[in-house]
């Protein structure tokens, strides 16, 4: 699958009209717009979006989001005297549950549902809280009518998104097993300056209050609750401190004073895989929006319509976010110690939005849907959570007011802190997605990583990075564009199929990094009959540890003329040792490559993007169990090492 789709249609004149409407942030224009007879009438004079602005495009049949004048249950300022404010003052959050929200989010329902009922559209979803719309399917005739309508701010198709997803993972056993010797790693938290004595959490009360009364809501591909980083007790079945559930809905008193109140949704069937009893006093939240369900796999492509994670990618960032601490993890039998989020008190809500799509064998057709995109937005903020992680997205930014930045604006108005990935398109000007300046856009970067050295013939040694050097591997070595076949395109890369096993069996191969994914690379020499990797990388950037087929190192750019140079020698041998011998210091924090840059020009803005970076270079975090069609055991939970901006936006 490609990291993220292809790039968003141009901005059309009406989104700079909207945008010019939220040049300050939180101010809207004002519009006054007559009624359409419908029963439910119109605030008239309230603070708003310009409506009738898609007039003059032409719609094709499909999927819309329809986003109607009036300020959702976020934004409302109280002018209209049918219905009390709702939006917070100011270092308030929305108080989603009181009277005033419940009555003002029914009048825009009925308003949406009279708008779409002049154009005999049936709603798939609503939107009152973080956005005042809906979505629906339409002939290209009914978009167009509806956006000639005064009431309307913008008709705009369903855009999906994917996952912004790491081109490997390292999948880990769950028993931990044989200690790995001291090979330089170093938690990411506590390279942050969380842990020990005189780290945050110490000063926030300790590891057991970090986060406490908070909750994260991760929009995602869902939740693996077998997973020891989402354990907990037993939902509560009255009031009291802890979360507890009448059987429908899920409570907790947050310590802000505000209650979360959400739900652990089942699945269909139920009595495969989510019977919605699998929420605890960690997991207290858990919902599904499938969006086009023609799209997504069926349980024989190992999806869950459910909150179950079929993916790992939701899992992974939810435990990076708000993991329990001390949570155990190997790989390959090895001990990699204790993995924690960086608010391990905090409690979770997943909201599954991400799915498999019906090809399988294939992540080419999983998406992420744009309808239920909003509809999870609006259901957490709704719900009350505290904060959500967006690791999401479709591409470098030509917009900065989709509906999605839209619902998002409205969520930071809420009260909500919304943290979203940059997007791993790479180091050109301008690659960042997510380019609004009311979230937080975070780039990856590295910390420092588990290590290997390969030591030379000549007595020349060079460290890189590395899980998958236990013992030491010895052998002759040989450049990749040496033992290719005849005909390879790309002979330093080691493409699959074009190493020559005659010249490669029992080998170690230089293989370089880039085009290509890394774990393929290992795979090839594997194939061709090779004992090890040295993964070089032409240009500086991050050091990634991977899962390979054979024992490799990935060894930065100032080492990649030296060792190129000796393995075109005659007798030339290499030793790959585990750690790191040589005294040798791998700078860190490092943007990696992968990691999308700014800055934001979308929309014509000059934007500062990202807004800060977080580790998102070989962050072990726990991830999903291997996908079944029914649902795995705790014991078959699997762990997983990724390098990309999806697990750097939950730190």
């Amino acid at each position: 699958m490609p990291i993220h789709l292809s790039h968003r249609p141009p901005v059309r004149r009406a989104e700079r009209r909207i945008l010019a409407g939220l040049a300050v942030l939180g101010v809207a224009a004002t519009a006054a717009f007559a009624t359409t007879g419908a029963s439910a009438a119109p605030l008239v004079g309230s603070a708003s979006l310009v409506g009738g602005l898609s007039t003059g495009q032409s719609f094709d049949d499909g999927d819309y989001v329809v986003t109607l004048v009036e300020p959702s249950a976020a934004t409302y300022q109280g002018t209209d005297a049918r219905f009390a404010r709702t939006a917070p003052l100011e270092g308030s959050q929305l108080q989603a549950a009181s009277a005033p929200v419940e009555d003002y989010a029914a009048h825009l329902e009925q308003r949406q549902q009279d708008v779409a009922a002049a154009v005999d559209a049936a709603i798939d979803y609503h939107y009152t809280v973080a956005l005042n719309g809906f979505s629906a399917t339409l002939s290209g005739d009914q978009a167009g009518e509806l956006a000639e309508r005064k009431d309307v701010a913008q008709v705009r198709k369903v855009e999906n998104l994917t996952v912004d997803r790491a081109a490997q993972t390292a999948p880990l056993a769950s028993a931990a097993g044989i200690p790995v010797p001291d090979t330089g790693q170093q938690r990411s938290t506590d390279f942050l300056g969380l842990e020990g004595e005189n780290g945050a959490w110490q000063k926030l009360g300790g590891i057991d209050d970090a986060g406490k009364g908070i909750v994260v809501g991760v929009i995602d591909s869902g939740i693996a609750p077998e997973n020891p980083s989402f354990a907990g007790p037993a939902l509560a079945t009255s009031p009291g401190a802890e979360p507890y559930t009448d059987g429908t809905t899920v409570t907790y008193a947050k310590s802000d004073g505000t209650s979360f109140v959400g739900s652990c949704s089942p699945g269909l069937p139920a009595s495969v895989q989510w019977d919605g009893d699998e929420c605890n006093q960690k997991l207290i939240g858990a919902r599904w929006f499938l969006g086009d369900g023609e799209k997504v796999g069926s349980s024989d492509n190992a999806e869950y319509r459910s909150p179950r994670d079929a993916d790992g990618h939701g899992s992974h960032t939810a435990s990076t976010a708000a993991g329990n601490a001390g949570v155990e993890a190997s790989v390959d039998g090895y001990d990699y110690g204790q993995i924690s989020g960086v608010a391990p008190a905090a409690k979770v809500a997943a909201y599954k939005v991400c799915w498999n799509g019906t090809e399988a064998g294939t992540d080419d057709d999983d998406f992420c849907s744009g309808s239920g995109i909003l509809a999870a937005i609006d259901a957490a903020v709704k719900d009350g959570v505290d904060v959500i992680n967006f690791s999401i997205g479709g591409g470098s930014a030509t917009s900065t007011l989709t509906p999605i930045d839209e619902a998002f604006l409205n969520a930071a108005s809420a009260g909500v802190f919304v943290a979203a990935s940059a997007g791993n398109s790479g180091a050109g000007a301008s690659t960042l997605d997510h380019a609004s300046p009311w979230y937080t856009t975070v780039a990856a970067s590295s910390v420092p990583t588990y290590t290997a050295t390969a030591t030379l013939g000549d007595g020349q040694a060079f460290v890189g990075g590395s899980i998958s050097v236990h013992d030491d591997v010895t052998g002759p070595l040989v450049n990749s564009a040496d033992v290719v076949r005849s005909g390879a395109e790309n002979p330093a890369i080691c493409e699959t199929g074009t190493l020559d096993p005659a010249k490669v069996k029992g080998k170690v191969v230089t293989c370089t990094a880039g085009v290509t994914a890394r774990v393929s690379k290992s795979a090839e020499v594997e194939r061709a009959g090779g004992i090890g990797m040295l993964l070089l990388n032409a240009t500086p950037n991050a050091l990634h540890v991977d899962d390979h087929s054979v024992p490799s190192i990935q060894i930065d750019s100032q080492a990649y003329d030296a060792i190129t140079a000796y393995a075109k020698t005659s007798g030339a041998r290499v030793t790959l040792s585990e750690g790191n011998p040589t005294g040798a210091v791998i700078p860190v924090p490092q943007v990696a490559g992968f990691s999308s840059r700014g800055p934001a020009e979308a929309d014509g803005a000059d934007v500062l993007k990202p807004d800060l970076t977080a580790p998102g270079v070989a962050i072990l975090a726990d991830s999903f169990t291997p996908r079944a069609t029914t649902p795995p055991s705790r014991s078959s939970r699997a762990p997983r090492c990724r390098h990309r901006t999806s697990p750097a936006s939950p730190r």
